[in-house]
């Protein structure tokens, strides 16, 4: 039970030990934390009130409170999770008549707290020596409407101060109207609008919206390293895309000329790279969910419609393990083919590279040199997957069950594959792209973002064979800090150049115009669980 005044509270803890007798009222429970505040301050200022010597005439409180369920999730639907919305409405009304040197102070401070009306009312008439400061702190509040009205009339000698903060505030609507009427000497020092009057002495104090050093979610290192990762790939799989498709449009050409030797070669790619881009699609959409906290997990992110039409794509067209030995059983024709001597297409002419050397990469970061390294790795895996199977059958197994036996290691191969042709389009793209100066750093930036954290997510993969120092890893750690700290800047840039229309997002999260609580909001009273209290 929530009680909406002083009077019943003091009322009800007066026959608190009644009630507790009483077999039919002693289940009620008071939370006394909802209304002990605001009642303290009510009373105070009614005490105020009453006494004459007081500038305070009076004073009102209201509060109102709007629950209901935040409406479908991605799961557990069963469980009722619900929101709590408080309507606040503060008033405040002082007049001053006739009263010398007098000082007065309003502070309001709102934190988190939606639909707030807040309004102040100042007069002074025949008053000398006044000073008048209204201070209000907005911080995560949405839909917030200020009304600050300041009056006087033949008063000597008055300071006005109106000074407003606003954080990560959406949706604030501000109205400042001093009328100042035979008032000679007044100094007002105001944030925003004021109405300008003869004789007065005027001071604008402009506060930017970084006022109260609140650091946003994105600014930590964490959640960095979760989400720009996901945005390099997202470029990744673009530039990959393109690239295939060029790649068909050339092949098809040679194709419908009877040229069937370039057809093993498109469909090894094609086929790895469906499995490469859908397995990290739908790990990178888990990440996503995950990284927005429990906002996440609502049907109102958008996210479990996401899932839903990009997790089926690992088993849709091909299950992606499927997809994956294909392009190992081409990758070992190529072993053989190499070591008979015959020549290897292009794409995967990086199988016939020296494997005894080490990496020769500095504290630059080279992109060519992260590009041998990406290929010395798949090459290595393709030549120890491939020697496993041999060694299979020369032990007596068929090739059927040689194939089977070494399949694990030949999906590492594989994989790996896809990985170095994506950081090669990548790098390739960013070389030759035709972009000015500052578009090419940026897309740099995101190019050694994606094959630095790629290899120390792979990192055992580039060490088995010492390609690595200890050193050079060092390094590339040091350098995964410092990319993720210059994408920072350009990372609601670069999500916004894919242009997704907020139809298709269906996110209250995602949203172009940032309004997220707002619809959050409206999402959860959409619910039919609240259309009755």
């Amino acid at each position: 039970m929530r009680l909406r005044t002083y009077e019943a509270k003091r009322t009800l803890l007066k026959h608190s030990k009644e009630f507790r007798d009483c077999s039919a009222t002693k289940a009620i429970s008071v939370n006394e934390n909802l209304t002990k505040y605001r009642d303290r301050l009510a009373f105070i200022c009614r005490q105020l009130a009453k006494n004459p010597q007081s500038s305070v005439v009076q004073t009102w409180t209201w509060d109102g409170v709007e629950l209901g369920v935040i409406g479908p999730k991605f799961g557990v639907n069963e469980i009722n999770n619900g929101f709590l919305r408080l309507r606040v409405t503060i008033t405040v009304v002082i007049s001053i008549i006739d009263t010398p040197g007098i000082t007065i102070t309003v502070v309001i401070s709102i934190l988190d707290t939606p639909g707030v009306t807040i309004t102040v009312i100042v007069s002074t008439l025949d008053t000398q020596e006044v000073t008048i400061t209204v201070k209000v702190s907005i911080l995560n509040v949405q839909g917030v409407t200020i009304t600050v009205v300041i009056s006087t009339l033949d008063t000597l000698g008055v300071t006005i101060i109106v000074v407003i903060y606003i954080l990560d505030t959406p949706g604030v609507t501000i109205t400042v109207i001093v009328s100042i009427l035979d008032t000679p000497e007044v100094t007002i020092i105001v944030k925003l609008s004021i109405l300008i009057v003869q004789g007065v002495t005027i001071t604008v104090v402009i506060t930017t919206l970084d006022t109260l050093g609140e650091a946003q979610i994105l600014d930590y290192q964490t959640q960095q390293h979760k989400l720009f990762p996901l945005l390099t790939e997202a470029y990744a799989y673009h530039f990959a895309g393109d690239a295939v498709q060029n790649s068909y449009l050339q092949m098809s050409k040679a194709i419908e000329a009877g040229d069937l030797q370039l057809l093993p070669v498109l469909h090894a790619l094609s086929a790895g790279l469906k499995a490469f881009g859908t397995w990290g699609a739908s790990v990178g959409i888990g990440v996503c969910q995950m990284a927005c906290g429990g906002h996440g997990y609502s049907q109102a992110s958008g996210f479990p419609k996401i899932y839903t039409r990009t997790t089926p794509t690992c088993t849709l067209d091909g299950e992606n393990t499927v997809m994956m030995l294909q392009t190992t059983r081409y990758l070992m024709k190529c072993m053989k083919k190499m070591q008979s001597g015959e020549k290897l297409p292009d794409l995967v002419l990086y199988l016939s590279m020296d494997l005894s050397g080490n990496s020769s990469m500095s504290s630059d970061v080279d992109l060519p040199i992260v590009v041998t390294a990406y290929q010395h790795r798949a090459a290595r895996l393709t030549k120890a997957a491939t020697t496993a199977a041999q060694m299979l059958m020369n032990d007596g197994r068929s090739p059927t069950e040689a194939f089977n036996m070494a399949s694990t290691q030949l999906v590492w191969a594989a994989k790996a594959h896809c990985h170095q042709y994506e950081v090669n389009v990548f790098v390739n793209t960013v070389t030759e792209a035709k972009v000015d100066n500052n578009t090419r750093a940026v897309l740099t930036t995101l190019c050694k973002l994606y094959a630095v954290n790629g290899i120390l997510e792979n990192l055992g993969e580039f060490l088995q064979d010492q390609y690595f120092t200890a050193e050079q890893v060092d390094i590339l750690t040091d350098q995964l800090t410092t990319l993720l700290t210059a994408v920072r800047p350009d990372a609601v840039a670069l999500v916004d150049a894919f242009d997704f229309h907020d139809e298709l997002l269906d996110s209250c999260l995602g949203r172009y115009d940032g309004n997220v609580y707002h619809a959050l909001y409206q999402f959860a009273k959409s619910s039919p669980l609240n259309e009755k209290d």
